[in-house]
């Protein structure tokens, strides 16, 4: 239950991520800046958020539907990508995302809460699948499949 209590508070620290500026701070060291079509604004203006890492540099995450891409090319257009990978992202139905109503918004976080939820479901299924499997070799040995 812990795993699912951090997911949520991750989420809600990412509600930030609602605003372009907040998530164009995230692209400080994105590897692309000009003469690209994969450029922090557009990235920020498409969902983006940067969590590149040492091994995958450009590592970036749909804030909606948590949807991540690496190996971007300086060619790739940040919003055809993001609906080429997952074209059901809420945030994808907005293409003025500064223009949606309030209920809109609101329709918005609720996907977003439920995607980090559901993420964590997912997670913690998967840890107790493998703690069942260890719990039942323990006590039938090693069972062939």
């Amino acid at each position: 239950m812990s795993d699912m209590r951090a997911r949520i508070k991750e989420a809600l620290e990412e509600f930030d991520m609602h605003f372009f500026n907040d998530r164009l701070e995230t692209f400080k060291d994105w590897p692309f800046q000009e003469n690209c079509e994969c450029t922090p604004e557009k990235l920020a203006a498409a969902g983006f958020v940067y969590c590149g890492t040492e091994n995958e540099p450009d590592l970036v995450k749909c804030y909606v539907c948590l949807k991540e891409l690496d190996g971007w090319e300086p060619e790739d257009d940040p919003w055809k990508e993001h609906v080429g990978h997952s074209g059901a992202c809420p945030f994808l139905k907005y293409e003025n995302i500064m223009g949606i109503t309030l209920k809109e918004f609101c329709e918005l976080e609720k996907a977003r809460m439920m995607n980090h939820c559901m993420k964590g479901i997912k997670h913690s299924k998967a840890e107790w699948s493998e703690k069942r499997d260890e719990i039942q070799e323990k006590i039938f040995g090693k069972q062939k499949q």
